[in-house]
């Protein structure tokens, strides 16, 4: 019997959860097919067809041409180390990027005066909807967000026209959602349209954010001081400031890499 131990631990290795379920099956088998891995799974069949070409790419998991063709898991030794090693790489790229990035940031001078304000404080929900959408509505390059599982629903429910023409303009959606509920990976309602573009890219992270923060092409940004609390009493705190942005560039990729890929 697969474990929620046993689960988490390959979350902490790069997998999601869905991911390790699936790997963790097929590793307690000599091979199944997909039908048969749905089944042990309790996983919709056209999830578990999602999931088994990533397996495959990552080398974890062999496909054997049989009819049916089935799935086999690497040996799992063999499969821990493998993604070991992933980590390493990419903690590695990690630190390479954030000492280029505080290079660059120690070195940018103060910014010049000029007559746009640098922090912008707005504390009614119109003033803090309105700016939200021009944000999503004039991105062109990525949008970088934090949110809650309530307020990330809201949005993709409310704003799925504008996210759907800015990923139609090229626009690269990277979202995080804090503190999701455990089956919340097949329960994002109407977001299944817009996660077929591969731009727009959700990690989920286990622990609750006390605040959202929105980064638009590194050169806008919004802070909503509460991520709890409804939108109709949660003041924004927006900025261009380049010193602000990219403080909270630092601290998104942060979180980026410590989230879970949905």
């Amino acid at each position: 019997m697969i474990t929620n131990e046993e689960i988490n631990i390959f979350n902490s290795l790069g997998l999601s959860y869905c991911q390790a379920k699936i790997y963790l099956t097929l590793a307690n088998s000599e091979g199944l097919t997909v039908k048969a891995i749905a089944n042990a799974t309790k996983m919709a069949r056209e999830q578990t067809y999602n999931i088994m070409p990533k397996l495959v790419q990552q080398g974890l998991v062999e496909k054997i041409i049989e009819n049916p063709i089935k799935y086999k898991a690497i040996p799992i030794n063999e499969c821990v180390s493998k993604l070991m090693d992933d980590r390493k790489r990419k903690t590695l790229e990690l630190e390479t990027k954030t000492k280029e990035l505080l290079k660059n940031f120690s070195k940018r001078k103060m910014d010049q005066i000029s007559d746009v304000p640098q922090f912008v404080l707005l504390g009614s929900k119109e003033r803090v909807l309105q700016k939200i959408k021009n944000l999503i509505k004039t991105s062109q390059n990525e949008m970088s967000v934090i949110t809650s599982w309530q307020r990330a629903l809201w949005t993709f429910f409310s704003f799925h026209d504008l996210y759907k023409k800015s990923l139609e303009r090229g626009t690269v959606f990277r979202i995080i959602i804090g503190d999701p509920p455990i089956s919340s990976e097949n329960n994002m309602g109407n977001v299944e349209e817009l996660k077929k573009n591969p731009n727009f890219k959700i990690r989920f992270l286990r622990v609750p954010f006390k605040s959202i923060l929105a980064i638009k092409d590194d050169c806008d940004a919004i802070l909503i001081t509460s991520a709890s609390s409804s939108i109709d009493d949660t003041p924004g705190l927006c900025s261009v400031n380049s010193a602000f942005i990219e403080i909270a560039r630092i601290y998104f990729e942060n979180m980026w890499y410590n989230s879970i890929e949905v």
